[in-house]
């Protein structure tokens, strides 16, 4: 996955790490992963005094599911069968905390 080796490199490289933070759309170039045109990336580090919380766009058809559906599709769940969700895309990445929606 290339946002793990964003992660890893930032880690083990102090000048990539503040690329990453100042310009993620070029750091993130280099390693392959390329930010669509008028979508803006946001990183941020987590520390072990500051956590970074990211609340995803709700899913488009949010309306239509329940409460324990939402809470499987915030937890990145499908237990298929009967109880299957189905919600479209965000078509956004999440960097902190390490979480990755393809877009």
């Amino acid at each position: 996955m290339t946002i793990a080796k964003a992660i890893a490199r930032a880690w083990s490289d102090e000048a990539y790490k503040s690329k990453l933070i100042a310009d993620p759309p070029a750091a993130l170039g280099e390693i392959g992963v390329a930010v669509r045109p008028g979508t803006t990336v946001t990183v941020v580090e987590n520390t072990p005094a500051v956590q970074h919380l990211v609340l995803p766009a709700a899913p488009s058809n949010v309306g239509e599911l329940s409460t324990e559906e939402l809470e499987k599709v915030a937890a990145g769940m499908s237990s298929g069968g009967s109880d299957e969700v189905s919600v479209t895309p965000n078509p956004q990445f999440y960097v902190a905390g390490g979480a990755y929606q393809p877009g």
